[in-house]
């Protein structure tokens, strides 16, 4: 048996190649394949494949598409470093080789980074490093997960930006983001900006209101400060808020203990 060369630059014949079977990865369009392919005819392969030695053969590690690509382009032979790793060691590389992709939608980047820390134990400050990005990218990126599945979908069909999207995730609740992106993005063109603001308002004093199907901002304003100010005087040991919307008055009382809304209520029932 001929002596493997770890870690150095060697050819192989195409065919000996297969593709490893813990790719992380979805499919690879084939317009991309296409483009990769002409640019191998041209130019060659300009950075040679990353390959496992395993007992079932040589297993890619890390150039999938490039490997792909010089099939199409009629190669027989490619360059590639053999490296010795274990099936984890070689989930591992190939995640990070995948993430440091640019054609990578950021749901594949963000279901990567939540591999590389649920099944590796890494943390975002790792994975930062590692990659060559701002921790705050990476948990960013993980936290667009939580969209729902309509907006994932607008995301990847170029519907919606992804800081759009981002500004989404501050409000509460899912149904709160499909509300808001269907109202206040499609209908009336909200700015980022916007969607960041509406959000504040909403996570301090904001609802969605059952059956109208939007957002409803409730606000407070000089008038209403007033009168929150006098009931607490009035009131002792009660917090007093109150906020309107287009629709309605909202007042809330929050009593310190049983006694104050006792009192509260016998002064209320007598009235």
């Amino acid at each position: 048996m001929a002596k493997i060369d770890f870690g150095k630059v060697v050819e192989i014949d195409l065919d000996l190649l297969q593709p490893n079977p813990l790719q992380p990865r979805g499919s690879i369009p084939s317009e991309s394949l296409m483009e990769l392919a002409e640019s191998i005819r041209t130019h060659g392969l300009l950075e040679p494949l990353i390959v496992a030695h395993t007992p079932a053969g040589y297993q890619i590690i890390a150039g999938e598409r490039r490997w792909r690509a010089s099939k199409i382009a009629g190669l027989t032979k490619v360059q590639a470093i053999i490296k010795e790793v274990d099936p984890t060691e070689m989930l591992l590389l190939a995640i990070v080789e995948n993430l440091q992709r640019e054609d990578l939608s950021i749901f594949e980047k963000a279901s990567g980074y939540k591999r590389l820390n649920e099944e590796f134990g890494m943390t975002h400050e790792q994975m930062a490093r590692q990659l060559g990005v701002s921790r705050a990218s990476v948990s960013n990126t993980i936290r667009m997960l939580k969209l729902p599945d309509i907006i994932k979908d607008a995301v990847l069909s170029n519907t919606l930006s992804t800081s759009m999207a981002e500004a989404l995730l501050h409000l509460r609740t899912p149904e709160m983001m499909v509300q808001v992106f269907t109202t206040k993005i499609l209908r009336e063109n909200y700015s980022v900006h916007q969607i960041e603001e509406l959000a504040r308002r909403l996570g301090e004093e904001g609802e969605i209101e059952r059956g109208y199907g939007r957002p409803t901002m409730w606000k407070t304003d000089k008038k209403t400060k007033d009168m929150e100010k006098e009931l607490t005087e009035m009131y002792n040991k009660t917090r007093v808020s109150i906020t309107k919307s287009r629709r309605q008055i909202k007042l809330v009382l929050k009593f310190q203990d049983d006694d104050v809304f006792e009192e509260f209520y016998g002064r209320l029932t007598k009235s």
